[in-house]
Formats: C-alpha cells, sequence, structure tokens
C-alpha cells in the first residue's frame, strides 16, 4: 500500500550536494548583485553633478531584479526602482525622471543606493 501522505522536506533524504550548490548559486548570485552595487557607488562617488551620477548609478544597476535582493531588502531596492521610473518622456523613464527630478531627492536616492550596497556587503562579510 502506498503512502499517500503529503511529504514534507523532513521526509526527504538530505542531499549534501544540491544543498550546497543551491546555497553556492545563491551567494554567487548575491556576489554579483554586490557587484553591481560597487560599480553604481563608483559612479557616485565620481567628480560630476547629481543627476549625470545617479543616471550612470542606474546604468549599472539595470539588470538587477528586486528578486536578486535577499527578501527582507526587495522593497527597498524597488523603492529605488520606482523613485527613478515615476516620468515617462522621448528619451526614457529614467532620462525623463532625473529631468524632473530635484537634486535634493536624487542625493536622497544616491545614499539609498550606497545604504543598500553596505547592508548587502555586510551580510556576505
Amino acid at each position: 500500500m502506498a503512502d499517500d501522505r503529503p511529504r514534507s522536506p523532513e521526509d526527504e533524504p538530505e542531499d549534501e550536494v544540491t544543498f550546497t550548490l543551491q546555497l553556492g548559486g545563491a551567494k554567487d548570485r548575491l556576489l554579483w548583485v554586490l557587484e553591481k552595487l560597487e560599480l553604481a557607488v563608483a559612479a557616485l562617488t565620481k567628480d560630476a553633478p547629481i543627476k549625470t551620477r545617479l543616471y550612470e548609478a542606474m546604468i549599472e544597476l539595470v539588470e538587477v531584479q528586486p528578486g536578486e535582493f535577499p527578501v527582507n531588502l526587495q522593497a527597498r531596492y524597488q523603492a529605488i526602482l520606482d523613485a527613478v521610473r515615476q516620468m515617462e518622456g522621448p528619451h526614457g523613464t529614467l532620462v525623463a525622471s532625473l529631468e524632473q527630478m530635484s537634486e535634493a531627492r536624487a542625493e536622497e536616492i544616491a545614499q539609498a543606493i550606497i545604504a543598500l550596497r553596505d547592508e548587502v556587503q555586510s551580510r556576505i562579510s
């Protein structure tokens, strides 16, 4: 007679190889996210107007999706994305948003990116 009850992960034999690969894959992805954040922060620390620096930082982050962050950091990254995607324009959403954004708001977003980088870095170290 077959056992038809739902199986939990505890019922399955532990496959250490698969478990290690899954952890390695997640850590590798987080290292990639950190690398992109480092490039963004490097752009933010250049000697240029804040909107130019923020534009260059966001270009570095264009491939990074919120789901690539730890769950409790996804909303913080999504808020950054939302802030720079508020306006539509002939040269794209990012350019239009930056054109309409105050320098003070651009600086706030830049600081949020730096803080997010610091948080991701602390989780890897």
